[in-house]
């Protein structure tokens, strides 16, 4: 595990940019939005209704692993 970066998450990821699933509806609902950057290569996430609460920060290898993981199976609860 790094360090935190002591860097404001709003200077990894503009305003503009942040996607959620299209199954989220337009109201938000209980989802996440995820934000590819160009520059950098990191890849923010965060919560579509607590958008001032935070940004978990991954970088490009993280975020690979995150969705191989997720395709795979590995974060299933049943």
């Amino acid at each position: 595990m790094h360090a935190p970066d002591p860097a404001p998450t709003t200077s990894y990821f503009p305003r503009r940019g942040w996607t959620a699933a299209n199954r989220c509806g337009p109201n938000g609902g209980n989802c996440v939005e995820v934000n590819h950057p160009v520059a950098g290569g990191h890849v923010g996430v965060r919560d579509s209704k607590n958008i001032a609460d935070g940004v978990l920060v991954f970088n490009a290898e993280q975020w690979r692993s995150f969705l191989s993981g997720t395709r795979g199976g590995a974060f299933d609860l049943t």
